[in-house]
């Protein structure tokens, strides 16, 4: 038991220091590019350390009304030794949260090697809405390329997960769930490589105790290819 609390105590500690560390780093990397601090948004902003840097993730508020925010993107690489910013990507009024709301953007641990000379950053981002009588869950996934000091967006929020429903409010409804799986194949278009998407979807209906009353599963694979700068959709 003692050692058990000591682990929780451990973990506790190393959350708040590390938060903290990243905090500091996000501020100190606004300051860089002329964010104001009041204007970021910390809920959503985000560091991940890479073996060649480090991904600093900043959303900088825009506009804000009632119910809805609207987000500069700030994607920032800086060197790991020296905090210098070696490559970023900023684009005005990129991402909004209403409605359907931004819950967490998440970097992805792993890096994508799309071809040999570039490395690519996978961002998540995860929202949820549509309340209790039109719930609604997903998940998005952008692409960001890391090549000769630039850092260029090559797919913006694909939806790689969601689920969505029509209910009483309490138990009862119809649902459909999308899951897509990711596959980087080795064929290339225009020297990235394809990714293949296979989507289960699932449709299903939820009787009034709660319990699933029947069940649909059906396959649909779709190609994305890189053109003109970025990933689109061939079926």
């Amino acid at each position: 038991m003692k050692k058990i609390l000591l682990f929780l105590i451990i973990l506790t500690f190393s959350t708040n220091f590390f938060g903290q560390k990243s905090e500091k780093l996000i501020e100190r990397t606004a300051k860089k590019i002329e964010i104001k601090e009041s204007d970021i948004f910390y809920k959503l902003a985000i560091t991940q350390e890479f073996e060649n840097g480090i991904l600093v993730i900043i959303p900088e508020v825009d506009e804000e009304g009632e119910g809805y925010i609207l987000f500069n993107s700030h994607v920032i690489f800086i060197d790991k030794n020296t905090f210098k910013i070696k490559a970023k990507f900023s684009q005005k009024k990129d991402w909004y949260s209403d409605a359907m709301g931004i819950d967490k953007i998440s970097i992805e641990k792993k890096t994508h090697h799309l071809n040999k000379s570039t490395i690519t950053f996978g961002l998540i981002f995860e929202y949820s809405g549509g309340g209790r009588a039109n719930p609604f869950y997903g998940t998005e996934w952008s692409l960001y390329d890391l090549k000769d000091d630039k850092l260029n967006r090559l797919l913006k929020r694909f939806t790689i997960k969601s689920v969505f429903g029509e209910t009483d409010t309490t138990c009862k409804g119809s649902f459909e769930k999308h899951s897509k799986k990711i596959e980087i194949q080795n064929n290339e278009s225009n020297g990235y490589a394809d990714i293949k998407i296979t989507d289960t979807i699932s449709q299903y209906l939820i009787n009034k105790n709660c319990e699933k009353a029947s069940k649909e599963i059906k396959l649909k694979t779709e190609t994305l290819k890189y053109k003109n700068g970025e990933y689109k959709n061939v079926l």
